[in-house]
């Protein structure tokens, strides 16, 4: 009996920390927006461990699931910010929190990861307004190094991060828009651009060597791009004007990079060019002024419905930390310009999993990574509110600055609450 009872307590001690870690969960709301196919009204999401077992109506919540009951409200995939500076700066005014940068103009063995700061109040701020996936990216320089994907919840950077290395971050060095006359000597970019082209050069022939086994001297600057061709890392490359969105796109194809080009402020002028690129787009901020006055108030927010008019896909994105909470803004103000607010939610969601390369995130599918957010409305509307957030299947309980506030002033209680 004695042997039968041990038998029993170990046996409980293998299978009842599985059985807890395997986190069964159901979320129940009125509509489910997959993004990927059609709406759901009056759905059940089933998520096992991290991942959506099931989506669906008439969906049986099955014994030992922890239900969600969101009523009335709405479910969207979790919003993915294709570029900002999240966990890398914080108060703008402030040096010691800034960590975007280091001196130099090429610095393609740097990884902002190892730089990258769980604990910023900024995070829970975007993560309350739907943003559960970001992009945090370096600046400085022509090329400030490689930007790292996150998850917007975990105690230490490990459990945060997707992707370490998701892209090289290039900032091409920008040409005049418009040609003016003036008796002062021209600033040419052109020297510029060919002296980054003679370093992907070097860079290229430094990867071809050592591949053949050709003895060289170690360059730590190189041996950081050789991933652009021995994996197929991407190359996020800023282009504004259309000159220098013509030269991204021909520095992609001469040197076979999977390039991602960001920016492209005159892109309506190249429109056909990009499309024959096949390349992808992160937009810049929808806050963004207009360059010039000729070129009328809503340029920027025009853009993203041109784009998908030519076919091209494209992800939005907010660019800075501080402003990184309102990427669902960015959407309605195109929406508001000729973008579908179907197609807005996509380049929210569906079509930056895409083009970063995590296809198991951005839409509501079996199979699919479980990042949700249960809204009180339109995701697109400055009025609807986050009411839940879901991070690869765990309820994120964490309150934003915002909220923290509210709640004090609301019981008028001073210091934190």
């Amino acid at each position: 009996m004695k042997k039968l009872l041990l038998l029993s307590f170990l046996l409980f001690l293998i299978i009842s920390p599985a059985a807890a870690a395997e986190n069964l969960i159901a979320v129940k709301a009125k509509k489910i927006v997959t993004v990927s196919g059609r709406e759901i009204e009056n759905g059940v999401i089933l998520i096992r461990g991290d991942k959506i077992e099931k989506a669906g109506q008439n969906i049986a919540v099955p014994p030992g699931y922890i239900l969600y009951d969101y009523g009335k409200y709405t479910v969207y995939p979790g919003l993915i910010n294709s570029m900002t500076s999240l966990g890398l700066s914080g108060i703008d005014s402030i040096d010691m929190w800034q960590d975007t940068r280091e001196e130099g103009k090429y610095k393609p063995h740097l990884s902002v990861y190892t730089a990258f700061y769980p604990w910023s109040k900024l995070i829970p701020n975007a993560r309350q307004f739907g943003t559960l996936t970001a992009v945090a990216a370096p600046s400085g320089g022509v090329i400030p190094g490689k930007a790292v994907l996150v998850n917007l919840a975990g105690w230490v950077p490990g459990d945060m991060f997707i992707e370490k290395e998701l892209a090289l971050i290039v900032r091409l060095p920008e040409s005049s828009r418009k040609k003016k006359k003036s008796s002062a000597p021209k600033v040419s970019m052109s020297k510029a651009k060919k002296e980054l082209k003679k370093y992907f050069t070097k860079a290229q022939k430094y990867y071809l060597r050592a591949g053949k086994g050709i003895s060289q001297d170690f360059n730590p600057e190189f041996e950081g791009m050789k991933a652009l061709w021995a994996e197929g890392l991407p190359v996020i490359m800023s282009a504004n004007s259309a000159a220098d969105i013509r030269f991204a796109i021909k520095m992609g194809k001469e040197f076979k990079l999977k390039l991602i080009l960001y920016g492209i402020y005159d892109g309506e002028d190249v429109l056909k060019e990009i499309k024959a690129s096949g390349y992808p787009v992160i937009l810049a901020s929808m806050y963004n002024s207009n360059r010039d006055w000729e070129d009328g108030c809503d340029k920027v927010f025009r853009l993203p419905g041109a784009l998908t008019a030519a076919g091209i896909e494209f992800a939005f994105s907010t660019g800075g930390a501080s402003s990184a909470f309102d990427l669902p803004l960015h959407a309605g103000r195109a929406a508001a310009y000729g973008l579908t607010p179907t197609e807005a939610v996509k380049a929210l969601t569906l079509y930056p999993a895409r083009i970063l390369g995590i296809e198991d995130y951005g839409s509501i599918a079996a199979g699919k990574i479980a990042n949700l957010i249960v809204t009180d409305g339109d995701i697109l509307e400055t009025s609807t509110l986050v009411k839940g957030v879901f991070i690869k299947g765990r309820k994120i309980k964490g309150r934003s600055f915002f909220q923290q506030e509210y709640e004090r002033a609301k019981d008028k209680i001073s210091g934190v609450k």
